[in-house]
């Protein structure tokens, strides 16, 4: 079933939903396995013992050899050349004899996520969300797990991640009693956790999974990672020459997952961007979704770079979007600017001086453009697809429920999911959007 209207509202959390609640206190609630957003990903690295660092990483910033080294999230105040050897040790490379088709940009370099299934490293969920499904009647380690990953890579190339989350989830089901598992996944994650339901047989998610949530998804992409690939863009306001922006434009150019989440191309500019719709330009030419080859080229890319960003635009499980073939809700948010398209002052010569002349806003949930989030109304299959717009909530909030107000558009965002989760999906209705 197919349904494209929006949730009738709850009133407030387990007050008025005693039934949810006790359902969830008895241990009938569906089991959640939470896919983070990237920031609350950990990752370490690792020179293993006797292996060489090339000449480009000094002696100051080089760590112990075989113990694991925190490299995500950053050191909140590195100085001089860690920045330049952090960049590399982020790095990711095209590798055609690799079975992922990536490699680190520095060869032999081990990475492992950490935490897997448990959120002890997620200090920011720890503070919001996780408090929020507690409250709920959740338990951390008993009906709530967490899943992150390496976000430098596109799921095609985390093979390992796959197994550990199908081990994850049937160990999960088999601990609550073969009760099938929610998967919610959040801001950037989304993407994640729809190729793994690809990769999944239809007959193994018919019997471990109950549904899939979706919250602020970028299906389509989003403009911030093409202004961070070409002049390092930040909400702050930094030019394109002050150091913070030169990291980050360094660190988007060296990671696959920026290209993989650019603006994408479609016939329908309600879910995609246009071939003739412009999404940013200088005083020399106009670029569409179709034109990332060029952009790659006129920002004096190699040849590697441009085939990382034909390689990610080409990535199946966001190019062909499948449907994930489990029942699922998308929550987005709404009503706030979001950029759109950006005028350049010159071109991107080295004589230019690369700086953003003017963003065009336009509605979304502050980061991700409403379009992008729609794209799912797309799918057809025979689930049911729940997509709810929620006017006023920022990016990414849904899960972080306002305490001291139970009507803000989060905390209803919130309390729809908790519903969906646990089998009431025939109660939607057709109301106006918050």
């Amino acid at each position: 079933m197919k349904t494209t209207g929006h949730w009738g509202r709850a009133h407030c959390m387990c007050a008025s939903v005693p039934l949810l609640c006790a359902a969830v206190a008895t241990g009938s609630v569906a089991p959640i396995v939470l896919l983070p957003g990237f920031p609350t990903c950990g990752i370490d690295f690792m020179v293993p013992e006797g292996a060489t660092l090339p000449p480009s990483i000094p002696p100051q910033c080089q760590p112990p050899r075989g113990s694991w080294t925190s490299l995500w999230p950053p050191d909140p105040s590195p100085v001089g050349v860690q920045v330049y050897c952090w960049l590399q040790y982020m790095g990711i490379a095209l590798n055609s004899t690799s079975p992922t088709g990536f490699s680190p940009l520095i060869p032999g370099l081990l990475t492992r996520v950490r935490d897997f299934g448990g959120f002890g490293d997620m200090e920011h969920l720890n503070k919001t969300t996780l408090p929020a499904f507690e409250n709920a009647g959740y338990v951390v380690g008993g009906t709530l797990f967490g899943a992150p990953y390496d976000w430098r890579l596109p799921l095609s190339g985390q093979p390992e991640f796959i197994e550990r989350l199908q081990s994850l989830v049937e160990n999960v089901s088999a601990a609550n009693g073969g009760r099938k598992v929610a998967l919610v996944a959040v801001s950037f994650a989304p993407p994640y956790a729809l190729g793994f339901l690809h990769h999944m047989s239809q007959q193994w998610k018919d019997q471990y999974i109950s549904s899939f949530v979706a919250e602020s998804p970028g299906w389509s992409g989003f403009l911030g990672p093409i202004l961070a690939y070409i002049t390092g863009y930040l909400e702050d306001g930094n030019n394109a020459t002050s150091f913070a922006t030169q990291v980050t434009r360094s660190l988007a150019r060296e990671v696959a997952t920026v290209p993989w989440t650019f603006p994408r191309h479609g016939t329908d500019s309600n879910t995609s961007w246009t071939g003739t719709e412009i999404i940013f330009s200088t005083e020399k030419r106009n670029y569409t979704a179709q034109d990332y080859d060029s952009l790659v080229s006129d920002l004096g890319g190699s040849d590697t770079q441009r085939a990382m960003a034909t390689a990610m635009m080409a990535d199946a499980d966001l190019f062909k979007f499948s449907p994930p073939g489990v029942d699922t809700f998308v929550a987005c948010g709404s009503g706030f600017p979001t950029p759109t398209k950006a005028l350049y002052q010159t071109g991107f010569g080295v004589d230019d001086d690369w700086q953003i002349k003017e963003i065009t806003m336009g509605d979304g949930d502050g980061v991700m453009p409403s379009r992008s989030c729609h794209r799912g109304s797309l799918w057809t299959d025979n689930h049911t697809y729940v997509e709810r717009i929620f006017k006023g909530m920022y990016h990414a909030t849904c899960t972080h429920p306002n305490a001291s107000n139970s009507s803000a558009p989060n905390s209803q965002c919130f309390r729809d999911i908790l519903q969906f989760l646990n089998g009431n999906s025939s109660s939607v209705i057709d109301i106006p959007t918050l």
